[in-house]
């Protein structure tokens, strides 16, 4: 299914930005009908319903699109930095990462590709700070280009996501990269750990594609928790990537 919106011509760098927009990373898109915004630092597109300005009252809602080198894709993903959109006024963040939780990390396809897909969702003890964010990571041939949407408040979320969704399947990628096999030639999780757990009566498999050694893998049911020892080289940066969907549901928890 395509959104069909009125298009403007193609933007690079404009005041008011809206309709079809593509940029330099390779990456063309039809913003959401009746949404508009501009580009901080010449480089981060910020579009929300009504239109974004800096100027402005913040959003209820937002969708940014921010490039980066592609030789710096590995140091981003692996930081807790992924899900973070700079807000419009002082290069803060629209997300305080104190409290946060991932509901989604898996691959998905934006028409041929896969991607990278991720929710995260933060709130602050007291209740006065909220932030769900919808992020799609892409490679292409020179960049990592991060699509996110961000709402204010859960009601804000749900009211917009379809339109941002919409905007999502209208996206085409110049030179695109497979997401999964890229990213274990990015990060270097070039070791497979496999096991058989038993869950509910069954054995399920288990694939853990990693840069370290695992060993001490454990499946508890009643703790609903899954443990196992990481070894790697001294003053590395190590990687796990692990499938979670078939043995459990999210939200998850990760200790280290």
């Amino acid at each position: 299914m395509i959104l069909i919106a009125p298009v403007t011509p193609i933007a690079y760098a404009q005041e008011a930005i809206s309709g079809r927009y593509a940029d330099r990373s390779g990456i063309q898109i039809d913003l959401p009908e009746g949404w508009s915004g501009t580009k901080l630092f010449d480089q981060i597109l910020i579009v929300s319903p009504g239109g974004f300005s800096l100027s402005g009252n913040p959003p209820d809602a937002i969708m940014a699109i921010m490039p980066i080198d592609r030789l710096d894709a590995k140091d981003k993903i692996l930081s807790s930095e992924f899900a973070r959109i700079p807000s419009e006024s002082d290069g803060n963040n629209v997300n305080d990462l104190r409290n946060c939780q991932n509901d989604v990390v898996t691959y998905d396809q934006i028409g041929q590709t896969t991607v990278l897909h991720m929710v995260q969702e933060c709130k602050d003890d007291g209740g006065s700070h909220y932030s769900k964010t919808r992020v799609y990571g892409v490679l292409t041939l020179t960049k990592f280009v991060i699509i996110a949407y961000a709402a204010n408040s859960a009601s804000a979320y749900e009211k917009y996501v379809n339109e941002f969704e919409q905007s999502i399947k209208t996206v085409h990628i110049d030179e695109p990269f497979d997401f999964k096999t890229s990213m274990l030639t990015l990060t270097g999780a070039n070791k497979v750990y496999q096991d058989d757990p038993t869950v509910q009566g069954k054995a399920v498999h288990i694939k853990i594609e990693t840069s370290s050694k695992i060993s001490n893998f454990q499946l508890s049911e009643g703790e609903k928790k899954i443990s196992f020892r990481v070894e790697g080289s001294e003053g590395t940066q190590g990687v796990v990537i692990m499938p979670l969907q078939q043995v459990m549901e999210g939200p998850y928890h990760v200790t280290i």
